[in-house]
């Protein structure tokens, strides 16, 4: 079996739920973790999304995550 494909999130609103509805339709890949401001947004996403850990701050996720991923998607307001 070939090594999965390990992505986190920075954002975990509205279009977090899209990229990760598609992400999960390319195989090998896997949703790790998030990190979002908000504690209701990011516990609807760890529950929809069934990711392992959550963050509060985005800092923290890069630090402590930054060896197990392969790709972030930022999904932050782009104002």
């Amino acid at each position: 079996m070939a090594k999965p494909f390990r992505v986190g999130f920075i954002g975990a609103g509205g279009i977090a739920h899209t990229h990760a509805k598609n992400l999960l339709k390319v195989e090998g890949v896997e949703l790790v973790c998030a990190a979002d401001v908000s504690d209701a947004g990011l516990e609807k996403f760890k529950k929809d999304q069934n990711v392992a850990r959550v963050y509060k701050d985005y800092k923290e996720l890069l630090a402590k995550e930054k060896d197990k991923l392969d790709a972030i998607s930022v999904c932050t307001p782009n104002g």
